[in-house]
């Protein structure tokens, strides 16, 4: 566990999430390039990818987390990219049932791990190519990865606030990549959640609080 754990330590660095870009700039038609971005993703491990516009709400606006960022608490945080690429990686559902013993941990921490360094790599791959790009994971957020996922149709918003998709449920981790790097768009999705949730409630059941 000794690279893993380096990993988890240092793949938050602002010099890894982010970087300069190629001069030379690769032209690509937007469906092409989203249709690269996607199998390219997938190649990395995410189950699931989608292309969505960046909005201005969907981002933070203030850093909160210095530990692994090494940037000030309270940094004003801007993201100028035009587009979000969303990856979803799928736990394994019965090591989570185990929760909180070691296997739900484990399991956790090691999708967490899978989807960071696709998000670096991905990212790093667009810079090449010629476009700006950042990663953004659990040990480095400057956007709100949940509702750029249900832009991209991934999924719908559950009662639980989780993204909750057809192929996974809510048992997957998330990961983006903001970009320049112009890509047709993917449509938010009807799974049937929200008239799911309405009707299940038995997270609130389980809920103390309701």
């Amino acid at each position: 566990f000794n690279a893993p754990a380096w990993l988890m330590r240092h793949i938050g660095d602002p010099k890894i999430v982010s970087g300069q870009q190629n001069p030379i700039r690769e032209s690509l038609p937007p469906e092409n390039a989203a249709q690269k971005i996607k199998a390219f993703a997938r190649q990395l491990g995410a189950d699931l990818v989608g292309v969505s516009r960046m909005k201005k709400e969907y981002a933070y606006s203030h850093r909160g987390r210095m530990k692994y960022t090494q940037e000030p608490w309270g940094s004003p945080i801007e993201v100028k990219h035009k587009f979000a690429i969303s990856m979803g990686f799928r736990e394994d559902v019965d090591l989570i049932r185990t929760a909180p013993r070691s296997g739900e941990l484990l399991e956790s921490g090691l999708v967490y791990l899978r989807s960071a360094t696709a998000a670096v790599v991905l990212a790093r791959y667009i810079r090449h190519i010629g476009y700006a790009a950042r990663a953004h994971h659990f040990r480095n957020y400057q956007i709100l990865p949940v509702p750029l996922a249900i832009e991209a149709g991934l999924g719908e918003l559950a009662r639980c606030g989780f993204l909750l998709t057809r192929e996974c449920g809510n048992c997957l981790r998330l990961a983006t990549v903001t970009t320049d790097l112009p890509m047709v768009c993917d449509e938010p999705v009807d799974i049937g959640a929200q008239d799911f949730c309405r009707r299940c409630k038995i997270c609130a059941d389980a809920c103390p609080s309701g």
